[in-house]
């Protein structure tokens, strides 16, 4: 015996099996509280809960059903679960893999409508599932959820059409398309690059500079864009000499860059062009003026060499005669003197004018004294004329071996943009540079005279007025060079030529290739 009285132990039963209650009171409660959250969870949850037994018939499922398919929780609780299945194979087949892997993550389906009267009203939803299992192991049904997916499917559906019009268009264009990596790889090709590059297989992701020309390269090329684009992250145009087999075939390039969010490039799109037979017309068409400016400059020389050794020699023969006529007679009277040295006066400005002419028609230096003495001459001349001071200062090219049609097309152009300082420019100082800066040939012209507006020239072009300016573009483009012009009101004219720099056809090897 404990020793305490027993009305004691009696009271102190009692306040056990109080608490006891208390305890089972409030756990009651607690469950109570439990089930309430889980039964709001359960009927307010987006996704929808289900549980089927082994034959497929839905044992338990979420109010939140309706919103999706228009059928209750308790329309449907007791019925096949191929009820909500717009296709029963789909049933089939997450049957399949849930009894291969004992689950399913976000398997696909199309559920039903209740009152689903087009295929527009279908509802998409991604399956996860598990299979349900005895104490003996033995499988008695499965649980799960599913989600709405239908907006996604619409827009993944939308992205697929979008992709698809892309891939027809891409595919359908006159144009290369090829997505470039990194590393240089080809990722893509389009329908037209497959057809110039039959043999390239994207597959495999080959390095761009080896499958593209024949035979492979082992290195970048150097007039490739998409390096740069890769680099730099800016658009980049070329025009390649792609080696195919016994030709040369030319694409123009323009490489642009795809970035991701953070701005860095993950890839390069490249569209292509083959500009090959364009310029070869443009090659024929170079050839072609090239020889038109040579027949020019042969009728010119003989022209010149005609006005210079028959009509000049004539005038001066018949000055000659004149001066002579009464050498060996009585004087003549004054009045015939006074005619004598008019007429002579005459023959002397007409000889001066056909060898001016003669000259303007070719330069008689250019082939004895070569292109930098012609020019200094003529400048020189050409003050003395116009009392326009020119000063000529030419560098880098007193040994160089430049070809006759270079030579007459230079001496050209500083003749004509001297004579539009003469007509134009009310300008009293000319300044003449000829520099020979390796791989180019530089020429400058500047003045000090009244200028012009050069956007409101171009506004108001007036043909005749800019033809020995247009004449100069004309032969910097034959010669395949650039030409600019800067003039500003009152600042005079700036023209700056720059074309690459070749030396005479007779020795190739000292031929010098501009890229």
């Amino acid at each position: 015996m404990s020793g305490k009285p027993a009305y004691e132990e009696l009271e102190q039963r009692i306040r056990d099996l109080e608490k006891k209650l208390a305890d089972s009171s409030r756990s009651e409660e607690a469950l109570r509280e439990s089930k309430e959250k889980y039964r709001k969870i359960f009927e307010n949850v987006q996704d929808v809960f289900y549980q089927t037994d082994f034959d497929g018939n839905i044992i338990e499922i979420s109010p939140s059903i309706k919103r999706y398919t228009g059928f209750t929780r308790e329309e449907l609780i007791g019925r096949s679960v191929l009820k909500l299945y717009h296709n029963p194979e789909d049933r089939i087949r997450l049957l399949e893999i849930l009894l291969k892997k004992g689950e399913v993550i976000d398997y696909e389906i199309q559920m039903k409508s209740k009152n689903n009267r087009k295929n527009s009203r279908l509802k998409y939803a991604s399956l996860n599932a598990h299979i349900l299992y005895d104490d003996t192991g033995t499988p008695i049904g499965a649980e799960g959820a599913a989600r709405d997916i239908t907006d996604r499917r619409r827009v993944k559906e939308k992205l697929r059409e979008s992709e698809e019009k892309y891939r027809a268009l891409v595919d359908n264009l006159a144009i290369g398309v090829a997505l470039i990596s990194p590393d240089m790889e080809i990722l893509t090709l389009n329908k037209q690059m497959k057809q110039w590059f039959p043999t390239i297989d994207t597959s495999k992701r080959p390095v761009c500079y080896r499958v593209y020309n024949d035979p492979p390269r082992e290195s970048v090329c150097a007039y490739c864009p998409t390096v740069k684009t890769l680099k730099d992250g800016k658009v980049h145009e070329s025009v390649t000499d792609t080696p195919a087999g016994d030709q040369i075939i030319h694409y123009r390039v323009l490489s642009s860059p795809i970035k991701d969010q953070a701005g860095k490039v993950v890839a390069a799109i490249e569209m292509v062009e083959d500009i090959t037979e364009r310029k070869q017309a443009d090659e024929q068409i170079q050839n072609l003026s090239r020889q038109i400016l040579n027949a020019q400059e042969e009728e010119r020389q003989l022209i010149s060499r005609e006005l210079h050794d028959s009509v000049a020699q004539d005038l001066s023969t018949l000055k000659i005669a004149l001066e002579m006529l009464f050498d060996e007679q009585i004087k003549p009277p004054p009045e015939t003197t006074q005619k004598l040295s008019e007429l002579s006066g005459i023959l002397d400005r007409s000889i001066s004018s056909v060898r001016n002419l003669s000259y303007d028609l070719r330069p008689p230096g250019l082939n004895e004294f070569g292109l930098i003495q012609t020019l200094s001459t003529y400048c020189e001349e050409f003050s003395k004329i116009t009392g326009i001071h020119v000063a000529f200062h030419p560098a880098g090219l007193k040994n160089a071996k430049i070809g006759s049609f270079i030579e007459i097309n230079l001496y050209r152009l500083v003749q004509e943009g001297l004579n539009n300082v003469r007509k134009h420019a009310e300008a009293g100082q000319v300044v003449v540079k000829l520099v020979g800066a390796y791989p180019d040939i530089i020429v400058r012209i500047e003045d000090n005279g009244k200028g012009f507006d050069m956007q409101a020239r171009e506004q108001n072009l007036d043909s005749k007025r800019r033809m020995g300016l247009r004449s100069m573009k004309e032969r910097v483009k034959l010669l395949q060079g650039q030409m600019t012009v800067q003039s500003y009101p009152g600042k005079g004219t700036r023209i700056f030529i720059k074309f690459p720099f070749k030396e005479d056809k007779n020795d190739p090897e000292k031929t010098h290739h501009h890229h």
